[in-house]
């Protein structure tokens, strides 16, 4: 009796459902840190740009002997 070699390489499918079953559990523990994480670098820029900008005030306030303002726009979003 003489076998025939199956040279076909590849993936089965209970091998693939099985990576993206990990996929989606690594990706549903990951995403709530993230999430966080992006929110709390945002705060840290903006934390770090209004203290420029303060300090921008500061500077031209002293070179030209004038009050200088920094103004806060809520609506907007903008300083």
């Amino acid at each position: 009796m003489q076998f025939q070699k199956n040279d076909k390489s590849g993936f089965t499918l209970i091998e693939l459902m099985v990576v993206i079953v990990l996929i989606g559990v690594v990706t549903a523990v990951i995403l709530p840190e993230m999430q966080g994480t992006y929110e709390d670098a945002l705060l840290r820029s903006t934390g770090r740009k209004i203290m420029s900008v303060s300090s921008l005030a500061a500077s031209r306030a002293v070179a030209t002997s004038r009050e200088q303002r920094l103004k806060f726009d809520v609506q907007n979003g903008r300083y």
